[in-house]
């Protein structure tokens, strides 16, 4: 699946923006997925802010970090 243009700013803003993000003010990246909605046939996300140094979510497939608002595929 394909991390495009438009879902790098939906993340961006959602992992930015949203209310959720005070529960994890020291994190420093949103660990997400990419997966396809069984309903709408779309591709989404499922994530969590988390701490690049020790990963919660360790099955997670891309890093974007707070600080520079890069996007990091994992594994490369």
């Amino acid at each position: 699946m394909e991390l495009t243009t438009y879902l790098k700013r939906k993340i961006r803003q959602h992992a930015l923006n949203s209310f959720y993000r005070q529960n994890a003010g020291t994190a420093d990246c949103y660990a997400f997925s990419l997966y396809q909605d069984s309903h709408t046939g779309r591709i989404t996300w499922s994530g969590g802010w988390d701490w690049s140094n020790d990963l919660v979510d360790k099955n997670s497939e891309w890093l974007l970090m707070l600080k520079t608002n890069k996007f990091i595929k994992r594994g490369e």
